[in-house]
This record gives structure tokens, sequence and C-alpha cells, in this order.
């Protein structure tokens, strides 16, 4: 979901360190958006026998894999702090199969926790953008990401994933990767097949948004609201390209935040 509302800057922060530490109530109460849109209506419950790489879960029943749907970039030598082999969890499946096999699902843990709530609460992980997330669930997975962004936990205590659209030689050490972009949209391209923001004056050097109208790879979200977003400061995060100058494809809207505190 696009955001579109700015709370108040102090009102904001208040409830924010509020859910530094979520409670278990509090925990299912935020991941109910996301378990809502799971296709199967009744969760597995199972045990998990492993933590593989890129944070892939094995169960004791479930004869397929399953990644954590909405997020990415778990911290692997953390993780196990939140999710624990041996311990049984609540699995919400939804969704098909990616290319490695693996199946979505949102995981509820002992006393109810949310663990992608928790995961991104203390900066272990990171939102993804991805087809099929509800517009609440996309909500709650950010209010808990943004727990972490605010007291800089884990990804947000080192920096490594957010950057500055203006630090053009900063981001060009950073092709390939995935990363967070933070600038202000300087102009709007509109063309036929494709809409490209772009945040500064030499467009084929500065750094570049770019969303595709129609076809395989095309945007998936509100394009109106991009299309006026000239003179905003956004966020974007994507896996980092270089075509003249750096370069995120944004496909779905959960990449890209219009509205930050």
């Amino acid at each position: 979901m696009i955001c579109t509302r700015k709370w108040p800057h102090l009102f904001a922060l208040t409830v924010l360190f509020a859910r530094v530490f979520l409670s278990p109530a509090q925990s299912e109460e935020e991941g109910a958006g996301c378990y809502s849109n799971a296709e199967r209506t009744t969760p597995l419950v199972d045990r998990l026998v492993s933590i593989g790489p890129a944070g892939t879960l094995t169960f004791a029943k479930h004869d397929k894999p399953i990644r954590l749907a909405g997020i990415t970039h778990l911290r692997a030598t953390e993780i196990d702090a939140v999710l624990k082999v041996g311990r049984s969890y609540l699995i919400h499946l939804g969704g098909e199969s990616d290319r490695y096999g693996r199946f979505a699902a949102q995981l509820v843990g002992d006393g109810k926790a949310w663990v992608q709530g928790v995961l991104l609460s203390r900066g272990l992980a990171l939102v993804q953008g991805e087809t099929g997330l509800a517009a609440n669930c996309l909500s709650a997975l950010r209010r808990a990401e943004r727990v972490a962004e605010v007291n800089k936990r884990g990804h947000w205590g080192d920096g490594a994933f957010v950057m500055s659209a203006d630090d053009v030689p900063k981001l060009q050490e950073k092709q390939g990767q995935f990363v967070l972009v933070r600038g202000k949209v300087a102009s709007v391209g509109d063309r036929k097949r494709r809409v490209y923001l772009n945040f500064g004056q030499k467009w084929n050097q500065d750094f570049t948004v770019s969303l595709a109208k129609s076809g395989r790879g095309a945007f998936k979200g509100d394009m109106a609201a991009i299309v006026a977003s000239k003179d905003k400061t956004i966020r974007v995060r994507g896996v980092l390209e270089w075509s003249g100058g750096p370069l995120i494809r944004v496909v779905d809207e959960g990449q890209i935040e219009l509205a930050l505190p």
C-alpha cells in the first residue's frame, strides 16, 4: 500500500516507542491482516526442524520448504533468537511456491507472537514488497519495521541498506544488492510504456526509479500517485541496477513509500 497519510511528528513517535516491545496480544493483532490474507483458513501446527540459507524453513510434517512471507534479508546469525528449532508454530500458508519451491507463510509462535512482526521490530529482517500482500498486511509489516528504524536496531543500526539518492558514487558500490534509497523526486517522466522518477537534473546519470505500465513486469499499484510524486521525498527498496546511472525497477507498490515521517 502506498502511504498517503501523515501523522503529527510527536504523536507518531509516541505510538512507535510504545511498540518497541510487542506483547503477544499486540503482535497477534498486528499480524491479523496478514493471516486473513492466507489462502488456508485453518493454519497448520508443526515443529520447526531446520533453518536453512536465506531463511528457508523446514518443518516435520509439511513436505515443502517454507519462507516467511513479506520479509527479506534475515540476519542469519541472530534469527535463532526468535525462531527456535524444535518448537511448534502455527503456519498460515498463502500463495503459490516460488522458484525454489518454497511456500510463503505467516508464522505465529508461543504466546501468539507474530514471527514476522518480532523479526522486523528487532531489525532482524526488512520488509519486502511482494505481490499478494494485502494492504493491511503491508501496513502491519511496515509498522513493525519502523520500530527497529526508530530505535536503530539490527539492519537500521549499521545503516548498510539505507542510501541517499544524491550519493551516486556510494550507490555505484551497491550494484546488484538490495538497498533502500531515499530522496526527493526532481521530475517525473510519464512515457507511453514506462514512468520514470528522476532524482537529479542529469536523468541519465542520477538515481532513477523505473515502472513499467504493461507486460510481465508491470507495476502493480496506484500509478496515478506515482506520477504525482514530483517534489516529494520518497523511499524505494529493491535491487540496485546500473543503466547509465543507478536504477531500481519497481514492480509492486510495497517497494515504494510516498509519505515518510
